[in-house]
């Protein structure tokens, strides 16, 4: 029996985040109306979410040695995730400031990036893949993510991909070692092009290699193809969104989850939303996780749709 549902690799990130009127214009000092400040990153955020909900999950990533790091590896402790794949590296550990406009939820960021490009790759033991059911990546040192993918190909483990902050051109190695794929519409127009339908860049993504496309829209849902048919689902709108940082990433860990679970794509749709929806309800992208009890009380009061048959 595996002994995780979910071995992640990718980036990690500590987020500073404060409520604003707005962003303050150059040489103006603002005051903020909070301040929290918590881990992110995308496929590290994506593992606290399958462990939020119950699953044994895995970690492979980097952070500097430093205090950032340290409350980082705390918080994965805190929320289950298996650390010893956690590096320690020299340097800082990635860093983001975060505003967060407390009318519209609309955010700027600044980030100190990078820590993940430091990690050894050839002191990881990509062998520990055959001890998962699943391989989650992150793009944001897309060589970690192939070597990951190519090894997990090899030993038969399905592989699912975050797509967001990935070029065209680092898409396109990884991609035919990809069963998931799973960007966001604006990181889709990036890598293909701005006026694509969401259905065409599903097929052309698909023909790539992965059998399951999804796309996140934001406030316009999210929307699979599995090579024969589109399902589509609107964002759960029962709850009052106060920062959507981590949304994304949150949605991956919820739709993995769901699939992990034997749930079909519509419902894994309306499950993932749900979940994403939840954690905007505070400051933050892990502040307001909910459990698995939760979402589903939450899911029972989604409207849900019928799955599109467009082909």
């Amino acid at each position: 029996m595996p002994r995780f549902d979910c071995l992640s690799f990718g980036s990690s990130a500590f987020d500073v985040l404060m409520s604003v009127d707005r962003p303050p214009r150059s040489d103006e000092r603002i005051s903020a109306h909070s301040v929290t400040s918590g881990g992110g990153g995308p496929a590290s955020t994506a593992s606290t979410a399958m462990a939020r909900l119950g699953l044994t999950v895995g970690l492979v990533t980097a952070v500097g040695q430093d205090v950032f790091g340290d409350l980082m590896v705390s918080e994965f402790e805190r929320f289950g995730v298996e650390n010893s794949g956690i590096q320690r590296v020299t340097g800082s550990s990635t860093i983001s400031s975060v505003l967060i406009e407390r009318e519209t939820a609309h955010r700027s960021m600044v980030v100190y990036g990078g820590c993940i490009n430091r990690i050894d790759l050839d002191a990881i033991d990509f062998d520990r893949i055959r001890e998962a059911r699943l391989v989650h990546l992150d793009g944001n040192n897309p060589m970690l993510a192939l070597r990951a993918a190519r090894r997990a190909r090899e030993l038969g483990v399905t592989t699912s991909l975050d797509g967001g902050n990935m070029s065209a051109e680092a898409l396109a190695p990884v991609l035919p070692f990809i069963d998931i794929y799973i960007p966001d519409e604006q990181s889709m127009r990036r890598q293909l092009r701005a006026d694509i339908s969401i259905e065409d860049a599903c097929r052309a993504y698909h023909v790539e290699g992965p059998t399951l496309v999804c796309i996140t829209r934001a406030e316009h849902g999210s929307v699979a193809f599995d090579g024969e048919r589109f399902w589509t689902q609107p964002v759960y709108s029962g709850v009052a969104v106060v920062d959507t940082t981590g949304a994304g990433d949150n949605f991956h860990g919820a739709f993995l989850a769901a699939r992990l679970e034997g749930q079909d794509l519509d419902h894994a749709l309306r499950f993932a939303n749900t979940y994403a929806a939840l954690c905007c309800r505070g400051v933050g992208g892990r502040a307001t996780a909910p459990d698995m009890a939760e979402t589903l009380e939450h899911v029972a009061r989604f409207p849900g749709l019928a799955p599109d048959t467009t082909s």
